[in-house]
């Protein structure tokens, strides 16, 4: 589970009950609200009345300015001067959101983080709603509600309701425990939004903060982790609102082959550190965990032979889905045609401990006949 006082590093995912005390169960769970802005004049007023303005207000909300070259701090400054539980805070110069963000989680001084970006924006009810199942499930790491994006032409759409299969809440329980989550992630990817989470900071402390090597990934990493030690609430009901920036930091990162594979394997040899040596198990039994990282995924794996136990589980949990979903068709038997010959390269290239499972590999997404 989380790091133990004697440094023997993560224990079990079964113990979800253990980032709470008896006595912090017993006093008000109190709620930092973290912003790291760079260059985001434009929508920071928006998000700062959203946040001052909840109906369960802020413990602390701490603003980290991260060198930004327009007008921002002095759009910060009368918030400060309003608000006595926001604090301006300012790097010496750019650098980055990974840095922006470790630095944002050892200012914080509450039992729980919302990581809200500064172009995004949180509903009246999102802190109100979040700390009530947080505190009504104290074993919980993390809670999180639906997925609702505001796109580049001004439109709100809820992609949990338009898309429930991909992104949907309806129908789970308020808390999901580490076991339960395992057997969803078995068959499908449950879709936890970054910006939605209220998270544990003495969860997200012992899994190692926000790891700079992860880039645009580093929030959802650090989330699915603490939900599958600890269990999560989840709210069927959009509460906070992430805007869709085409040109924006994760957008340029996952469009530039090289650098998204490079994250890739980063993501992969993360799984392989003695910090995570209980979640590596989960992820090679619930390959839908890669799910969310797409086909891309299979090349950063396929480079790097010490990775084929996460690429051989996800291989054919990508041709069980594709299959069931398309059949026999005729596109069916292209996608297999060239599934087959990747692993047939990969049988080449592998040890003989591997070939016998790419040789089941290969019997397990042969299309259905007839």
């Amino acid at each position: 589970m989380i790091q133990s006082d004697s440094g023997r590093g993560p224990s079990s995912l079964t113990t979800p009950g253990a980032a709470s005390s008896p006595t912090e169960r017993l006093r008000r769970l109190t709620v930092s609200v973290l912003i790291p802005n760079y260059n985001h004049a434009d929508f920071l007023p928006r998000q700062l009345d959203a946040v001052c303005g909840q109906t369960r207000p802020a413990d602390e909300v701490l603003v980290l300015d991260d060198g930004s070259t327009d007008n921002s701090v002095e759009i910060v400054r009368p918030y400060e001067g309003d608000h006595p539980n926001l604090r301006l805070l300012r790097n010496d110069r750019n650098r980055g959101l990974s840095y922006s963000m470790n630095r944002l989680l050892h200012e914080a001084r509450c039992d729980f983080l919302v990581a809200a970006a500064a172009d995004d924006m949180l509903l009246p009810q999102f802190l109100e709603k979040s700390m009530a199942a947080l505190e009504r499930y104290p074993q919980a790491g993390m809670c999180a509600s639906e997925f609702v994006t505001m796109e580049p032409d001004g439109a709100i759409v809820n992609r949990s309701r338009e898309m429930p299969e991909s992104f949907g809440l309806e129908g789970l329980p308020q808390y999901v425990s580490p076991d339960e989550l395992r057997g969803y992630f078995r068959d499908r990817f449950l879709w936890m939004s970054s910006n939605t989470v209220v998270v544990r900071r003495s969860a997200v402390l012992a899994a190692g903060g926000f790891l700079p090597e992860l880039e645009w990934y580093a929030d959802s990493f650090l989330f699915v982790a603490v939900s599958l030690r600890h269990g999560t609430c989840l709210i069927p009901e959009g509460l906070a609102m992430i805007r869709v920036s085409p040109g924006g930091y994760s957008h340029a990162g996952m469009n530039d082959p090289m650098r998204q594979r490079r994250v890739l394997r980063a993501i992969a040899d993360t799984l392989k550190s003695p910090r995570n040596r209980d979640l590596l198990p989960v992820f090679r039994d619930c390959p839908a965990l890669l799910s969310v990282y797409g086909r891309e995924m299979v090349v950063a794996l396929r480079a790097a032979p010490r990775h084929w136990d996460l690429l051989i589980p996800y291989v054919v949990y990508l041709g069980k889905r594709y299959y069931r979903n398309h059949g026999s068709s005729w596109r069916a038997c292209a996608r297999y045609e060239v599934r087959r010959r990747l692993i047939e390269r990969m049988q080449r290239a592998a040890p003989d401990f591997v070939r016998a499972s790419l040789h089941r590999i290969r019997r397990a997404v042969r299309p259905r006949q007839g």
